[in-house]
């Protein structure tokens, strides 16, 4: 009668022999495959990062440009105003020179 706790030499050979497939299997084609993705993974995080600074200046750009626009608004009403002060201000004292009333 055999003792079914205990496998035969036979089971235990197959085991070992498919032990060693399994592991041969893993090295050769699993490995590399994770090594692969984690790669590509490493390389999603560097893009990720690069856009979300690129997000980040545009906003900032944008932010600029606006700024930009109303300062340049604003100095050209400044520079028609100061025109307008001087042509206005006439002769002081016989003497014609600008007057600048800002």
């Amino acid at each position: 009668m055999q003792n079914t706790y205990f496998p035969s030499k036979n089971v235990i050979s197959l085991s070992v022999c498919n032990h060693n497939q399994a592991n041969a299997i893993i090295e050769t084609v699993v490995v590399p495959k994770i090594q692969l993705i984690a790669e590509q993974h490493s390389d999603m995080i560097e893009k990720l990062s690069v856009t979300e600074e690129i997000d980040s200046l545009k906003g900032r750009i944008s932010t600029l440009e606006n700024v930009v626009k109303t300062h340049t608004t604003q100095i050209s009403e400044l520079k028609k105003s100061t025109i307008i002060k001087i042509r206005t201000s006439g002769l002081q004292g016989g003497v014609r020179h600008p007057v600048l009333c800002i």
